[in-house]
């Protein structure tokens, strides 16, 4: 009887062991996928109308200003026209 329990010891640690490294190897490509995203290197630059931070990349650039979208673009531009 402790002999089959001494197994189901081992083989539930064995299993569990292999679990953590597959998980922790899963994580490891997930971080090496985005990099940028990971260490918060990402550029963002502040709306016009309302302050809000948005990456650069998904930003509006309109005369020389940035926007967090379209609607506060053309909002911003009417209160202040050229």
């Amino acid at each position: 009887m402790y002999k089959l329990l001494f197994w189901i010891v081992v083989i539930t640690g064995i299993v569990l062991y292999i679990r953590h490294q597959m998980k922790k190897r899963r994580l490891e490509e997930e971080t090496e996928a985005q990099p940028a995203l990971r260490r918060g290197t990402t550029r963002t630059v502040r709306c016009e109308h309302c302050g809000l931070h948005v990456p650069e990349d998904e930003a509006v650039r309109r005369d020389g200003h940035d926007f967090c979208g379209w609607e506060h673009a053309e909002e911003w531009l009417r209160k202040h026209p050229r």
